[in-house]
């Protein structure tokens, strides 16, 4: 085996992951039914607007249940599986694939996109275990002063994503404290495979 056993094991489970991604859905119809299959440069835009508009949506989706307060076991599952598949999206898309590691010739304005998606993408993870912290596991979380509110929650969830201290919000429980290390988990590989990648370098 040219490469061992880990590599291609893992390249399997990645491939397969991301085809369960929702996102690929999105990718498909667009490719599908409204780009030209012959032209290649139109298939690559559509791909692109497609995830996009991905984005666009999960953004609504997951604002409208946090300002609506709305609270259910599966809310609580789609959250959790749009924060991991949000993090599979950029990984694969910006790390992984063929045409993310071989730019020839570079392209400034796709290393642009690439450090706004990464903003973005970091951002959303971090309000989505906002809402966790503040919705669906409210009880688990140590409150100071009035009670749980989004603006704490959202306090909370970017510092707990850099280690620092918000000392109005603490974990509470077992529970929360494995919700917190996760959240910290994913912005390690944000940071030191991610960023890497994303901010547009000077040469």
């Amino acid at each position: 085996m040219r490469y061992g056993f880990i590599y291609p094991l893992w390249r399997m489970v990645i491939t397969i992951l991301q085809k369960l991604n929702l996102v690929e859905l999105f990718k498909y119809i667009a490719v599908k039914y409204l780009a030209d299959p012959t032209n290649i440069r139109q298939n690559e835009q559509y791909r692109r607007i497609a995830v996009d508009l991905f984005i666009v949506l999960k953004w609504i989706f997951v604002l409208f249940l946090w300002f609506s307060r709305t609270k259910s076991d599966i809310t609580t599952i789609v959250i959790w599986y749009l924060i991991f598949s949000n993090l599979l999206t950029y990984i694969y898309e910006h790390v992984w694939k063929d045409e993310a590691i071989n730019v020839s010739p570079p392209d400034n304005d796709r290393t642009r996109r690439k450090f706004i998606l990464f903003i973005m993408s970091f951002t959303f993870s971090n309000v989505c275990f906002a809402y966790l912290y503040s919705i669906s596991f409210v009880t688990h979380m140590k409150w100071v002063d009035h009670g749980a509110s989004r603006i704490k929650a959202l306090w909370f969830s970017m510092s707990n994503s850099i280690a620092a201290n918000y000392d109005v919000i603490k974990t509470h429980t077992d529970f929360s404290n494995n919700v917190a290390m996760i959240q910290l988990i994913i912005t390690f590989i944000f940071v030191s495979v991610i960023l890497g990648k994303s901010v547009p370098s000077s040469t």
